[in-house]
Parts: structure tokens; sequence; C-alpha cells
């Protein structure tokens, strides 16, 4: 079972990638 310190961890890294990535997007199609 996870621990809140990791649940907190994913859910900051997968937002950071997400941002990262929506990022990267929009300079290829801009």
């Amino acid at each position: 079972m996870m621990s809140r310190t990791d649940i907190a961890l994913l859910w900051y890294w997968f937002k950071t990638n997400l941002i990262h990535m929506i990022f990267e997007y929009t300079i290829k199609w801009c």
C-alpha cells in the first residue's frame, strides 16, 4: 500500500511531466 507522501510525489511528478508534454506539443504545432 502506498503512503501519502508517495502519492504526493507521484502526483507532483505526473503534473510536471504532463505540463512539459503539453508545452512541447504546443511548440511543435505553433
